[in-house]
């Protein structure tokens, strides 16, 4: 490739990193009801997963404008995680199932501007496509979760809905890891 997509290697390279720690945020969502060190624990290292996306896709964006668009909507994700740590009840769920949904416009952004820039490797398109697919079904799996969670009816289901809502994210996660690991090595040669 060239220099310049090396820029954008090495940026993918903090995405990855930053996504990392949204996986080990997942997990740490999971026994959150351990104890509130736990909880001010995962909401850490959730924000600190997406500055450092945010810190990669920053170095990435001069390479590829698709990165910038990614950026914009990972700072969005950012500012409905923090929303959502400070406000409880429904509106944690709300915010939850938004940055869902926004965290996948980010995710295609950051697929399709990598493919692009990783012109002529049908492994990356492929790659791609799989992944696509995967954290939208999980994004999916997600809103639905947290949608349900707000009905009142459900009572004690809330919580089962909103660990299931973790597990799935992290599984989409973990394959969208994957997809930046390979375009991150493919863009520094």
């Amino acid at each position: 490739m060239g220099s310049n997509t090396s820029a954008a290697g090495k940026g993918l390279r903090l995405v990855f990193w930053g996504n990392l720690l949204l996986v080990a945020s997942a997990v740490l969502a999971c026994v959150a009801a351990l104890g509130p060190v736990i909880t001010v624990l995962y909401v850490a290292v959730d924000l600190i997963g997406l500055v450092l996306s945010a810190l990669g896709l920053a170095k990435a964006m001069s390479v590829h404008g698709g990165y910038r668009t990614a950026l914009f909507f990972i700072l969005i994700v950012l500012v409905c995680d923090v929303l959502a740590a400070i406000t409880g009840s429904w509106v944690y769920l709300l915010l939850r199932a938004v940055s869902a949904i926004v965290s996948y416009m980010g995710m295609a952004y950051v697929c399709d501007s990598t493919v692009q820039l990783c012109m002529g490797e049908r492994g990356m398109a492929d790659l791609e496509d799989k992944a696509r697919k995967m954290y939208l079904g999980c994004a999916a799996v997600v809103v639905f979760c947290q949608l349900l969670s707000v009905v009142n009816a459900l009572g004690d289901m809330g919580g089962f809905m909103n660990l299931l809502s973790r597990v799935v994210q992290a599984i989409g996660c973990i394959y969208y890891m994957y997809f930046l690991h390979l375009g991150s090595k493919a863009l520094a040669r």
